[in-house]
């Protein structure tokens, strides 16, 4: 029997006793710092209701996003299961420190994803910044969605320095974000008469 067939079986019983079950079966192998025991735990966690308000596993995940070497895609899979509001300072600091040497060196296949967690630990005037830094036609057009899609949800703040870059790239008939800029444009920011003019055509 595999492990995945065993996490179907655990989550038939019921609620309350297949949430404890798999809560102590999650807890056990965060004890333990070998990749398939990571895996093992984070796809646990991933099934629990309740994970948010366990205090080890809140810290086993931290220890996964921020220490674990030698897989992106786990620390990737750690970050998307950890929730800003869980984590203290200096923890968000060592997570935006990792997520950022990942980004110094990732080969592109995660970057997006990289950068969509940037914006989820920051803070509102870093998210501006990187926001502004992401949305430059020098990246890939995924993470540039991904920075449209962070205004869309409120995830970045809207803001006069976010705007002129948009303009810019609504300005740009070359620059393939050039129609995704005028739809955000116009559907989140006050913009003057001059400055539809720019961006029309």
């Amino acid at each position: 029997m595999n492990f995945h067939h065993i996490v179907s079986i655990l989550q038939e019983l019921p609620e309350d006793q297949g949430s404890d079950t798999l809560t102590n079966f999650a807890l056990e192998l965060s004890q333990y710092d070998d990749n398939q025991s990571r895996e093992q735990f984070l796809l646990l966690t991933a099934n629990l209701n309740n994970n948010i308000e366990n205090p080890s596993i809140h810290s086993a995940l931290a220890d996964i996003a921020i220490y674990t070497e030698d897989s992106e895609n786990m620390v990737l899979d750690a970050l998307n299961l950890l929730k800003p509001f869980q984590l203290d300072d200096y923890e968000k600091e060592q997570i935006l420190t990792r997520i950022n040497n990942l980004l110094a060196n990732s080969d592109g296949a995660n970057h997006s994803l990289l950068v969509n967690n940037a914006l989820k630990f920051s803070n509102n005037e870093e998210r501006e910044q990187m926001a502004n830094q992401f949305i430059d036609s020098k990246h890939d057009i995924e993470t540039r969605h991904g920075v449209l899609e962070a205004l869309h949800t409120g995830t970045v703040p809207r803001s006069n320095l976010i705007k002129n870059q948009l303009i810019n790239i609504a300005s740009s008939q070359s620059d393939p974000l050039n129609q995704a800029a005028k739809n955000t444009l116009k559907d989140l920011f006050y913009i003057t008469y001059q400055e539809y003019e720019q961006i029309k055509n």
